[in-house]
């Protein structure tokens, strides 16, 4: 069983994102002179009235990015931008296409591109900085995993045991909350830096001691 830890509730930016996702639903939020409510600590259900839970993932991708570091041989150019990257049929394609929308992270355009499967994947470690595995790649995903085994790409999913099996992280439903957890292995591996602000919200996990790797991941 894993490990997952004390959870420290939504963090702020993500809070904030969800509020946009409100605003947006409710016509960029005219006509309205009330603040948005905090949404930190908030269920699913609470929030799914009107956010969905793929607006809550959403929104969670867009803040891992702000918080972790790619090498610059990640990078065509300095002014090349960061990618995002879905590869499978998933519902959280739209509400990730809103959370990126217009956005920059770290002076950087943010794009974000679809893979309809496994087999459309770049082999070009500058074409996917952070890669969504939709559930309908489940089979598939050691494949997507060998193919990116020299790439320093976040790989991010809500597959069972996807952090176990070599994932970055992963998505989980505690009850009636969204958590994830990170396996810093893994992160070690892919040549990323995770900020110790997004360690502490995680859970964190590590290879199965069969395939013990490299601790480390924290900057």
């Amino acid at each position: 069983m894993k490990n997952r830890g004390e959870w420290a509730g939504l963090p702020l930016l993500v809070s904030l994102l969800l509020a946009c996702f409100r605003a947006a639903r409710a016509g960029e939020g005219e006509g309205t002179s009330q603040p948005p409510r905090d949404l930190t600590g908030l269920s699913i259900e609470e929030l799914m009235d009107p956010i969905t839970e793929h607006e809550v993932k959403a929104a969670y991708l867009y803040n891992f990015a702000r918080f972790i570091e790619w090498p610059e041989s990640t990078f065509a150019t300095p002014e090349a931008p960061l990618i995002f990257a879905v590869v499978g049929e998933d519902p959280l394609v739209g509400a990730l296409e809103l959370a990126l929308k217009q956005k920059k992270i770290g002076g950087r355009e943010v794009v974000l591109r679809r893979f309809r499967s496994a087999g459309e994947l770049p082999g070009d470690p500058t074409a996917c900085h952070l890669l969504f595995v939709a559930r309908s790649e489940e089979d598939r995903w050691p494949q997507i995993r060998a193919s990116l085994e020299k790439q320093s790409t976040l790989t991010v999913s809500d597959l069972e045991d996807f952090t176990r099996t070599g994932g970055v992280i992963c998505f989980f439903r505690e009850g009636k909350k969204v958590r994830f957890e990170v396996n810093i292995d893994a992160a070690c591996r892919a040549g990323l830096k995770l900020s110790s602000k997004l360690l502490k919200l995680a859970a964190i996990v590590h290879d199965p001691p069969a395939d013990q790797g490299e601790k480390g991941g924290e900057k």
